[in-house]
């Protein structure tokens, strides 16, 4: 390969990799190979055969389909005038890259295929790095807590929405009370070397102070950090949910140790038939209902996914059910993981005993940093089932979606029976 086109191959490189987007990246891809491999007709195409970039053309479709499905550089057609690359992104063919065979006489016939399978490679790693970039933007978008990048100098360069409705157009820093707003800032500018810096100060609220949770970490390779403002009741909260579960595990083991063990012995002291066997029966029943209840499985080692299906299977085990669950849930912990079962065992405890139904739908997905749900039934309706007083099923539930940083509604069903819908951060 001549010095010129290595040169030629060092700029494309670097070029592709810059590329902002998949509209851009592909008819950047079609240039380059053309020029690298002066080649005078280059097309990228879809697997199927879709043309992305470059010129119409008509090629072997066995032939593609075949680069398609090995991954690798396919020489194409009777005579060889085609050559075919596949772009990959986590492991499948995206697109393939296909140019008329033109070779110069500076490229031997290998060094033509590691050409296409370089080209096809820097394509593929910039797909990735657009797919991690733009989740990150996402993560980084809707997270609950309140993030902002800032300068060397500790001016605001971006902020999520979370930080925005805190700021509220304001100065960042004026919003800390004195003097941490000032010393902080101080310590920003003379340059943080560790990450993980924490400080606990008062924000300014348009109702008072609120106290905080201030954390700054240095960005690697650059003079810019990251600040992110966690407010400390919300960290109590998540902390008191955390307790709460703590709590029912052990009132569990204590009910399951010892008044279910009294109860299974008085039983057994009783000679059937007795006036008293048939109470004791229903004490002992409802005792290990209240037991299975309070058990959570999450803290006994099973996914969320696992769970909530075998909540869903135990609660409405005589009922139609459909039910939708979001495969991300298998990654939820915490006192997320935890609220979301509860408040989907509390729904279905209701349908259970109150609805009358005859199915259930439960629906739980993730989109934009928020977790969606939806327990729905075809029974008699809220206000039959609870009339006046909604129950304390009903608070504890917008209690926990509350603690949660979410919110939840409780209505009549369009086509009858009750719907739960709720929304949770998705940190």
């Amino acid at each position: 390969m001549s010095p010129a086109r290595f040169a030629l191959l060092l700029q494309a490189g670097q070029q592709l990799a810059r590329v902002p987007d998949s509209e851009c990246l592909w008819p950047d891809l079609a240039r380059w190979a053309g020029e690298l491999l002066a080649s005078p007709e280059v097309a990228v195409l879809r697997p199927e055969g879709r043309l992305l970039a470059g010129a119409t053309m008509e090629v072997c479709e066995v032939g593609l389909r075949r680069c398609w499905e090995s991954g690798e550089v396919q020489v194409l057609g009777e005579d060889s005038r085609w050559i075919c690359g596949p772009v990959l992104q986590d492991g499948q063919v995206v697109a393939l890259l296909v140019a008329l065979r033109s070779k110069p006489l500076d490229l031997s016939g290998e060094q033509e295929t590691r050409l296409l399978e370089f080209l096809c490679m820097t394509a593929g790693s910039t797909l990735e790095n657009q797919l991690a970039n733009c989740r990150t933007r996402v993560a980084f978008s809707h997270a609950r807590v309140a993030l902002a990048v800032l300068s060397g100098q500790g001016e605001l360069l971006h902020c999520n929405q979370a930080m925005q409705q805190r700021l509220q157009g304001r100065e960042l820093w004026a919003l800390i009370r004195p003097p941490w707003g000032h010393r902080l800032r101080r310590l920003w500018c003379s340059g943080l070397s560790e990450p993980g810096y924490q400080r606990q100060v008062a924000w300014r609220q348009p109702a008072g102070w609120e106290q905080v949770l201030v954390e700054a970490s240095p960005i690697p390779g650059g003079q810019e950090g990251v600040l992110s403002v966690t407010s400390v009741n919300a960290r109590r909260e998540r902390a008191t949910l955390d307790y709460q579960e703590t709590e029912r595990q052990s009132l569990a083991a204590e009910m399951h140790d010892d008044l279910a063990q009294v109860l299974a012995t008085l039983r057994l002291a009783l000679v059937t038939p007795h006036p008293g066997a048939e109470l004791v029966d229903h004490c002992l029943s409802v005792t290990r209902e209240l037991i299975h209840r309070f058990r959570s499985p999450i803290l006994e080692g099973r996914s969320l996914e696992e769970a909530l299906r075998s909540c869903i299977e135990g609660c409405c085990a005589d009922l139609d059910r459909r039910v939708q669950l979001s495969p991300r849930l298998r990654s939820c912990r915490g006192p997320l993981a935890h609220g979301l079962y509860r408040i989907v065992q509390e729904a279905l405890v209701n349908v259970q005993r109150h609805s009358q139904a005859r199915s259930v739908w439960i629906r739980i997905a993730v989109a934009r940093g928020a977790l969606l749900g939806c327990v729905r039934d075809d029974g008699i309706g809220i206000e039959e089932k609870f009339g006046v007083n909604r129950g304390y099923g009903l608070t504890a539930m917008r209690q926990r979606a509350f603690l949660l940083g979410g919110r939840l509604r409780c209505r009549a069903s369009a086509n009858g029976g009750t719907e739960v819908r709720f929304q949770l951060p998705w940190d």
